[in-house]
C-alpha cells in the first residue's frame, strides 16, 4: 500500500503543538537539541511530517541485502536509518558488514543510507534529461509515497559493495 506523507501530515496539523509533542515523545522522537536545549522542530508541519515518517518506518519492509521481510518495532535501535524516510535497516549479517566497512573507513564517515525504495525514487540516473532542469515546489517521489517494497533495479550485492568500499579505503590510505 502506498501512503502519502503529505496528506497524512496535513491531517496531523489539526492537533496542537502540545499533542504533537506528546505523540513524538511516545515514539521516542527527540524534541530538544541535547546541548542548546533549542526545539529541533520549529513548527507544527515539520514535527507532524516527522511523526508520520516515524510511524511509517514501523511498517514491514524487505531487506535490500538479504531479501528477508523484517519490521522495526518501537524501541528497536536499527544500525542504519534511511536519510529520507527514517526506515530502519534490517540487522542482518550483510547490513552489519556494510556498517563495519563504513565505520572503519575515514573516507566514508558521514555517509547516509537510503532504503531501497528511497534510493530508487531519488536515483538521479533514472530521471529523464528534460526533467532534470525543472524545479518545482512539488514533493519528491520519496516524500509522496513510501511503500518500502524492494526492487531489483539498481541494486548491488553487499559483497560487491563491501569490495568496492574496501578498495576505496585502500586507495585513500595509499595517498
Amino acid at each position: 500500500a502506498v501512503v502519502s506523507t503529505q496528506s497524512t501530515g496535513e491531517q496531523f496539523l489539526k492537533f496542537t503543538r502540545s499533542e504533537l509533542d506528546t505523540c513524538a515523545m511516545f515514539l521516542g522522537i527527540k524534541l530538544l537539541h541535547p546541548v542548546s536545549g533549542d526545539k529541533l522542530f520549529k513548527n507544527r508541519p515539520l514535527l507532524a511530517r516527522h511523526i508520520v515518517l516515524h510511524i511509517m518506518a514501523l511498517f514491514p519492509s524487505v531487506c535490500s541485502e538479504c531479501q528477508s521481510e523484517y519490521q522495526v518495532s518501537p524501541g528497536d535501535n536499527p544500525v542504519l536509518r534511511c536519510h529520507v524516510c527514517l526506515q530502519g535497516s534490517h540487522n542482518c549479517l550483510q547490513v552489519l558488514g556494510v556498517l563495519e566497512v563504513i565505520q572503519s573507513s575515514p573516507v566514508l564517515q558521514g555517509t547516509v543510507w537510503l532504503c531501497s525504495f528511497c534510493h530508487e525514487a531519488n536515483d538521479v540516473c533514472s530521471i529523464a534529461p528534460s526533467q532534470s532542469n525543472q524545479h518545482t515546489a512539488q514533493s519528491t517521489p520519496a516524500e509522496a509515497a513510501t511503500p518500502h517494497q524492494p526492487t531489483n533495479q539498481h541494486q548491488i550485492s553487499s559483497d560487491v559493495l563491501l569490495s568496492k568500499l574496501e578498495n576505496v579505503a585502500k586507495e585513500k590510505k595509499k595517498k
